[in-house]
């Protein structure tokens, strides 16, 4: 006469408690996962900008210590009486059509414009010959390649800050690298993000005065939760943790008017700006100051 074994199998309850652990693990892994994906993309970026910041101390090697034009996009375009005809020569340009015409220009501002003709304008910036990869112009993190919330796709991830041959109010000028004081502390490059879809113009905050009531005008990307990435003049690059929440928030959000409503409120006291301004190309105008 044959014994048979019973196998036993999991009851409704020990699956259910399985069931469990298995999805606390993952409310537990999946976060750090996230968290090392966006390292990974942060360590890309911060690769890409340095690489933009050594091409442009190699264009002003090589066009007698001359700064590129740093900003974005002004070819006999612009109507701000601080642009100058110094500007024209920019390390990009704003979107063109096949036949090099500018596109979704109407005077006075620009509007979107499709990703290709924007593939176009960095290709014609100056510095395209010394870093002819689109990619290196584009953080992985990111996203407004992909969803740029029902505008065309951004090809751009970074601008140029204001003072480093991209003259704006309150800002001196530097035109030459042999104006820029100590270069391993002055920022050239800064992730930024643009309404318009591809990040016209330079980056700065506002500083009219001193290191006192500094506001945002422009804002970091949030492409790193709370970090953001920073070529310097003498071609390295830094990656900055912001320390207030407030910047962060800000940063977020993707509506243009909505942020600019809420720049008062994430300015004040704000430790972050100050970082900024530390590290500015130039101090605030005064009367009587020039370069």
């Amino acid at each position: 006469m044959r014994n048979y074994k019973t196998v036993r199998g999991f009851t409704l309850v020990e699956l259910l408690v399985v069931i469990s652990i298995i999805a606390m693990l993952l409310a537990v892994l999946i976060p750090a996962l996230n968290k090392a994906r966006n390292i990974a993309r942060c360590v890309v970026c911060q690769s890409s900008i340095r690489q933009l910041a050594i091409a442009w101390t190699t264009y002003a090697t090589s066009n007698s210590g001359r700064l590129v034009g740093g900003y974005a996009g002004v070819s006999g375009t612009s109507n701000n009486p601080q642009i100058t005809s110094d500007m024209w020569y920019s390390w990009v340009e704003a979107p063109s059509n096949e036949s090099g015409t500018l596109v979704s220009f109407d005077g006075s501002s620009w509007a979107d414009a499709p990703l290709a003709d924007k593939e176009r304008g960095i290709k014609k910036g100056l510095l395209y010959s010394y870093v002819k990869t689109l990619d290196v112009y584009h953080c992985g993190g990111d996203p407004r390649l992909q969803d740029n919330k029902g505008k065309q796709p951004a090809r751009r991830s970074y601008n140029i800050g204001a003072g480093m041959n991209a003259p704006w109010w309150y800002v001196k000028n530097a035109k030459m690298i042999s104006q820029i004081r100590t270069p391993a502390r002055r920022y050239v490059f800064v992730e930024a993000t643009d309404s318009r879809g591809w990040n016209q113009g330079c980056w700065d905050i506002d500083a009219k005065d001193n290191d006192r009531g500094l506001v945002w005008n422009n804002v970091v990307a949030p492409w790193h939760y709370n970090r953001s990435n920073w070529g310097f003049a003498d071609g390295h690059a830094e990656t900055q943790i912001w320390r207030d929440k407030r910047t962060i928030t800000l940063a977020n959000i993707r509506d243009y008017s909505e942020q600019k409503g809420k720049i008062g409120w994430a300015s004040k006291n704000n430790p972050d700006l100050l970082w900024i301004f530390d590290r500015r190309e130039y101090s605030p105008k005064r009367e009587g100051e020039s370069l």
